[in-house]
């Protein structure tokens, strides 16, 4: 693993700034140990910078110059200079000169010099060629526009790096498709003369004709004074940047926002990129002094020319913007390969292989298929079996449920696959292999009437270096490094299906039929609702027998109940459930469920039982698609759920954009590298 010094200073009250630095950070192979300056009273800002426990923080730019220079004199260390807008003056130069030494001992000890991401403030500076020979000891050097290029002479162009924040491109495309409300968002600085009259205008004109409602942000604090002006030129609410409200704080309120708003119009650069990552269509009506939005929203294919506001410009929805966003993105994933191609360890170019304590996944979807989608960006993924856990090799050890790799049985078998596991953990510790474990429960549902899988789990717990949580919860244990990665949606994979039309009044219950998971209940509920025009279906393999016979003797008893007890294939379980109009999960708690995830992401509402787990999925996707009952289930839970989805309005979608692949992707691979960080 290498060492490399990161320099990420930017202004304290603007979120822009951390929106620009957190993707050029998260660019650097996370396998290696940053040393991450921040600089002085920069502990709000730093918050939001995607810090994890393992980088070395500094406020103070001597001590982390110190730092560099006696990594760079012992060991391979690499540097990457702040992005950002810079000024080519005779500071600047100063500068370098001071720094050349350093920059000539790390290219000796193999280190790279790497800046990206720069704008010039201005491109006719005389400093300008005395600084390029400085410039050439980048090994890596880009631009945010082209005019900088131009001047500079050397170097690549990428788009800025925020474009690579915010939600996919088809979870925004989703987004501008079900809006029902139009609103703008605005935003101006406050360094700026104040707009005329006419433009203020202009500005109320076009949101009348199209009846859309404008909202007023604060991304920085000292535009504060300007926005509320604005907002009282404009009657218009004003989403304020509370004295109490932390850099991070904000973002996710504005983020928010943005995730609603139809059109943006701001003259500052990040206001325009975060909105349009959000789903907000850019209106280019705010002044751009100097260019700079023209110049720096070029390189993504997007265009920004300034206009007075007008009713065409708002009945017009630039889906070419998305486009150019993906575009754009695609372009920052090439830099992010050429910064870890350059900092990568030489000794471990291969890819980073993990043994997952799951089977592999069969033609069907299951939560194997998530872990099989974590493959990518460096990582190998590899399925179980005691020959490749015993004698394969692989870097990490996943695990998942502790109970299955012990069994149910207490025979000979079961007494062979204990003997694997102490032979198991005999090779992680001696290979000292890190573990990462996923917490699916918070305690294995076998943990108190096997003694064999309390033993296990306190073994593999003892060697767990990160521990991923799917609920954002307190407690967590201090043996390991915690991370939250939400559990995956399955939007992706099951949209290949064709859904069905909901049938008025049907019910339904799927997935593995256990006992805790309170079929019994369900079934009880269902019969005290004398409805005639209701229906139960009752779809899953049964792991128990009593489970089972209660199914079918109530099927038996009443026609309005169905059953399958089997496991479905994909297409099958999509029109099972498209069909339903409701899908009821009665179990006695509810910590981490991949069938609500199912049944969400194929877009029908859940009911669930209360708990912290289910009313935070609640607030992330909303009320009308998750409904709660306080256990035992009863029929009032049922009938009261029923009325409650038949007052949602059509055509919506519950937002699952935070559980992508993509992400659950980008999110283990840290979790793995922070793994070997932890075990060195």
């Amino acid at each position: 693993m290498g060492t490399i010094f990161v320099a990420v200073t930017g202004q304290r009250d603007n979120i822009g700034d951390s929106l620009l630095r957190r993707p050029m950070l998260a660019a650097t192979d996370p396998t290696s140990t940053r040393h991450v300056l921040v600089g002085d009273g920069a502990e709000d800002y730093a918050s939001n910078l995607g810090l994890v426990d393992s980088d070395v923080l500094y406020t103070d730019r001597r001590a982390w110059l110190i730092a560099l220079a006696k990594s760079a004199f012992s060991r391979r260390t690499h540097l990457m200079l702040n992005a950002g807008e810079a000024t080519l003056n005779a500071r600047y130069v100063g500068d370098r000169l001071v720094l050349l030494p350093i920059f000539i001992l790390l290219r000796v000890r193999g280190g790279r010099v790497i800046q990206t991401g720069v704008g010039l403030r201005r491109t006719d500076s005389r400093w300008t060629r005395p600084a390029r020979p400085l410039l050439r000891l980048t090994a890596l050097l880009t631009w945010r526009d082209g005019v900088s290029r131009n001047s500079a002479r050397i170097g690549q162009v990428q788009p800025d790096w925020a474009f690579r924040e915010g939600a996919p491109t088809e979870v925004l495309a989703n987004r501008r498709a079900s809006r029902d409300e139009r609103t703008v968002i605005l935003s101006l600085r406050g360094d700026r003369p104040e707009p005329d009259a006419d433009w203020l205008e202009a500005v109320r004109d076009a949101l009348s004709a199209v009846k859309a409602t404008p909202i007023i942000v604060c991304q920085v604090r000292r535009d504060e004074a300007r926005s509320r002006w604005l907002a009282n030129r404009l009657g218009a609410e004003y989403v304020h940047w509370a004295e109490e409200t932390t850099h991070l704080e904000q973002e996710a309120i504005l983020r928010a926002r943005y995730s609603r708003a139809t059109w943006v119009v701001s003259d500052r650069l990040h206001v325009l990129i975060a909105a349009l990552t959000e789903g907000a269509a850019i209106l280019p009506w705010a002044p751009d002094r100097g260019a700079k939005l023209a110049r720096t929203l070029e390189p993504a294919g997007l265009s920004y020319r300034l206009k007075r506001p007008n009713v065409d410009d708002l009945q017009v929805l630039a889906a070419e913007d998305l486009s150019a966003l993906d575009r754009a993105r695609g372009a920052l994933s090439g830099v992010v390969a050429k910064i870890r191609a350059l900092t990568g360890n030489p000794a471990t170019g291969r890819p980073l292989t993990v043994l997952h304590s799951i089977a592999a996944p069969g033609s069907e979807t299951r939560y194997a298929t998530h872990m099989q989608g974590t493959a990518g960006e460096g990582v190998e993924v590899r399925f179980f079996s005691w020959q490749a856990a015993l004698l394969g090799g692989y870097d990490v050890f996943h695990l998942h449920w502790p109970e299955h790799l012990v069994g149910v049985s207490d025979g000979p078998r079961a007494r062979l696959r204990y003997l694997l596991l102490r032979l198991l953990f005999l090779r992680l510790r001696l290979r000292r292999t890190p573990v990462v474990r996923t917490l699916h429960n918070l305690v294995p549902h076998d943990d108190k009437t096997n003694p064999r899988v309390r033993e296990v789990t306190r073994r593999f717990e003892a060697l767990t270096e990160v521990e991923i949580h799917l609920v954002d919860e307190a407690g967590e244990r201090d043996a390991a490094q915690t991370f939250y990665i939400p559990h995956g949606s399955y939007v992706e994979v099951f949209g290949a299906h064709p859904h069905a039309d909901p049938v008025l009044g049907r019910l339904i219950h799927f997935g593995l039929l256990k006992k805790y998971k309170g079929v019994e209940a369900l079934l009880a509920a269902f019969d005290e609702l004398d409805e005639p025009n209701l229906q139960l279906r009752i779809v899953g393999k049964p792991i128990d027998g009593d489970t089972a016979r209660t199914a079918k003797a109530a099927a038996d008893r009443d026609k309005r109940i169905t059953v399958e007890l089997a496991f479905v294939p994909d297409a099958q379980l999509v029109e099972e459930i498209s069909s339903s109009e409701l899908v009821v999960l009665p179990y006695k708690e509810l910590h981490s469920s991949g069938a609500v995830l199912v049944a969400l992401s194929v877009g029908r509402p859940v009911l669930v039982p209360s708990g912290p787990t289910s009313r935070a999925l609640r607030e992330e996707v909303g009320d009308a698609w998750v409904h709660l009952f306080q256990p035992p289930l009863s029929p009032s839970d049922l009938s009261d759920a029923l009325d409650g989805i038949r007052r949602r309005p059509e055509g919506q979608r519950p937002d699952l954009s935070a559980r992508t692949w993509e992400s659950v992707r980008t999110a283990h691979r840290r979790v793995y590298l922070a793994a070997m960080n932890r075990r060195g």
